[in-house]
Order: C-alpha cells, then sequence, then structure tokens
C-alpha cells in the first residue's frame, strides 16, 4: 500500500541510498508462505517443524535482517518527508517480554490441564 501511495519517492530514496528493492520484493511470497504455514492459517504438520518451513521459503535470518533494515530506511524517510521531523524511536528495554512469556506459558499449561480433564477437547 506505501509503495503504492509513495512510489516516486521510494524509487528516488532508494536508487539515493543504493538499495535493492528487488529483495523486498522477492521475500514478500516467501514470508507469505511462512506466515500461511506457521502463524495465520496454521498448518497442523508444518507447526510442528516451523523450520522446516523456513528451509523451504529459502529465506535466511540475514536476508530476513537486511530486508527489515532496507524497509525501516524507507519507512524512516517517508515519515521526515510527511512531517519534517526524525522518526523517534521509543527506547525499549524488554523487560515486559519476560512477563509475557510467562504469562503465555501459564495459558498453555492451563489449556493443557483442561484439555485433559476433558478427554482433549477444550471446552468455553
Amino acid at each position: 500500500y506505501i509503495k503504492r501511495c509513495k512510489e516516486k519517492e521510494i524509487n528516488e530514496f532508494i536508487q539515493n541510498k543504493g538499495f535493492d528493492i528487488k529483495k523486498v520484493e522477492n521475500i514478500v511470497a516467501p514470508l507469505k508462505y511462512i506466515r500461511d504455514k506457521t502463524h495465520f492459517h496454521i498448518d497442523r504438520d508444518s507447526v510442528k517443524d516451523s523450520k522446516e518451513v523456513w528451509n523451504s521459503a529459502g529465506v535466511k535470518g540475514k536476508d530476513l535482517a537486511d530486508v527489515v533494515d532496507t524497509v525501516w530506511e524507507i519507512l524512516k524517510y517517508l515519515f521526515k518527508l510527511e512531517y519534517s521531523k526524525d522518526f523517534d524511536l521509543l527506547d525499549y528495554n524488554g523487560k515486559d517480554a519476560t512477563l509475557i512469556a510467562k504469562y503465555a506459558e501459564d495459558l498453555r499449561r492451563a489449556s493443557s490441564r483442561r484439555a485433559g480433564e476433558n478427554g482433549g477437547f477444550l471446552e468455553d
């Protein structure tokens, strides 16, 4: 959507910076495949082996990191064009991540217990 709306500005920026927009475009389909298999339209077999899904998609961590960095630079540039100021990135220390992970694990354990009590079926 953003690329469609700001295509001229993005093209000028990536040419000036020497970014390879093809890397971004080429990773879209593999990321959708990964998303569909492991995150949203979960495939029951694939979710057990997410590493294989990533391997099948041909996406390496470095490739993903490079694309994320490129897109981040583009978004910061567009923000500055729109608002005439830099995007202020808030400091994040990650302290809440441990609490979130603990909460998720507690929910998983509670769900497992409920499933066991109900013959494998969860009830509301």
